[in-house]
Parts: C-alpha cells; sequence; structure tokens
C-alpha cells in the first residue's frame, strides 16, 4: 500500500524539493502562529483569460471546511494596481500573501500600472516585503514566478513558485489542497506535499512546476500557521 506521500518518482521529486520525508519531527523549534493568520489574496487579470474569482471561492471553500477556519481571515484585493502595493500590505499586515495571475518574462507578476499591465521588479518588491517583515508565507499562484520566489525568500519564511508555465485548473487545484492543509494545522512542509499530491492524483502534470523555497536558517516543517 503506497503512503501518503506515493513511492517511486514521486517520492524522489518530493524529497529532491523538501529533504527527505520522515515521520519523525525535525530538529529545531516550530514555528507556530496561533493567532488569527491574514491571507491576503492578490490578483491581476489584465486579459481577462483567468478564472480568479473562481479560485478565490475554492480557496475560501477550503479554508472554511477546516478545522482551524478561525485562524485564518481571508481578505481579497483585485485588478491589483501597483501603485496600491505598498497600501495593501501595510492595511493588512498579512501573514501569508497569494498572488493569482500572470507572470512576465522576468519572472516577475504582472499588474496594472496607469491602465496598462506591467511587471513588478524583482529587487523593488524583495525590498518591500523586507522591509515590512509581516510576511511568513507567499504563493505565487503565476507562471514563470522561480525567480521571484528565490528572491523573496531571502526576506520571507517560505515562498512557493513555478519553474514553468501553470494551467488555471492546475494552479487552483494545488491551493485548494494546500489551503485546506494548513488550516487543519499541518506544516509548510506537509501542505506543500499535499498540494503537489493532489495535482498528482488528478494527472496534471503541472505537479513538476511547483517549487518552494525558504528562508536560511527556516525548516518548512516546523512552520505552522495553526
Amino acid at each position: 500500500m503506497r503512503d501518503l506521500l506515493g513511492e517511486g518518482a514521486e517520492r524522489e521529486f518530493l524529497d529532491r524539493l523538501l529533504g527527505p520525508y520522515s515521520s519523525a519531527p525535525s530538529a529545531g523549534k516550530p514555528i507556530r502562529h496561533s493567532d488569527v493568520s491574514v491571507l491576503l489574496f492578490l490578483s491581476a487579470n489584465p486579459h481577462r483569460d483567468l478564472q480568479i474569482d473562481g479560485e478565490m471561492r475554492e480557496v475560501d471553500s477550503a479554508i472554511q471546511s477546516a478545522p482551524c477556519r478561525d485562524r485564518f481571515r481571508l481578505e481579497k484585493q483585485t485588478d491589483l494596481q501597483l501603485e496600491d502595493l505598498q497600501a495593501h500590505l501595510l492595511r493588512f499586515k498579512p501573514r501569508i500573501v497569494h498572488f493569482s495571475g500572470h507572470g512576465d518574462d522576468q519572472g516577475s507578476i504582472v499588474v496594472m500600472d496607469k491602465g496598462r499591465p506591467t511587471g513588478v521588479r524583482i529587487p523593488a518588491l524583495r525590498n518591500l516585503f523586507g522591509e515590512l517583515r509581516c510576511t511568513n508565507l507567499v504563493v505565487l499562484n503565476s507562471c514563470f514566478s522561480q525567480p521571484l520566489a528565490e528572491a523573496l525568500s531571502e526576506v520571507v519564511d517560505v515562498v512557493v513558485g513555478t519553474g514553468d508555465a501553470i494551467r488555471d485548473k492546475a494552479a487552483v487545484e494545488f491551493a485548494k489542497a494546500f489551503y485546506h492543509s494548513l488550516a487543519s494545522g499541518k506544516s509548510v512542509h506537509t501542505s506543500f506535499a499535499l498540494g503537489v499530491n493532489a495535482l498528482n492524483l488528478r494527472g496534471y502534470p503541472e505537479s513538476a512546476v511547483l517549487k518552494p523555497f525558504t528562508r536560511s536558517g527556516v525548516d518548512a516543517r516546523q512552520v505552522f500557521f495553526c
């Protein structure tokens, strides 16, 4: 019988990304955020070709159906404007930031600026999160976001990015499983593994596209949000 993470190729893939799986606790003190965590859902869809509303509903439903639903507060800001990035982070002080939208050819996110889609400068985003220091987890549910994920992981505990294109339905399926696991008291490490497993259960090839990055000294097995 297969265990939760599976055997063969799936186990090898997850071990390569997250380190060998073990049922024993890892060394170090757990980072457990026991108060209410704000999850800020940011999105930009300038071409109106993504199912942003559907993804928001699925994420909300996944959290609301989990045991720790009272420990999360979902805040949504759609049609993200470049000039509003600072204001949203200052207003909500999110412990978790989820971005849904398109990526650009530099590996960053695409937002609106004066009526036109534009990629956000990666060093500027890194510095913004580094200055505010309120966010512990960022999920970049957009294509080719690995360069931004790597940069943000210098100042954010855990960042999930993509090394290639990802289809809408795969991005939504990952998010559902990931946030339901987080709101069920599982670590970020386990939640990422379950998100990948959800894609494998449906036979989606994007399971190899999603990649986690951690800040130096942080073990994703020890990061919890309830």
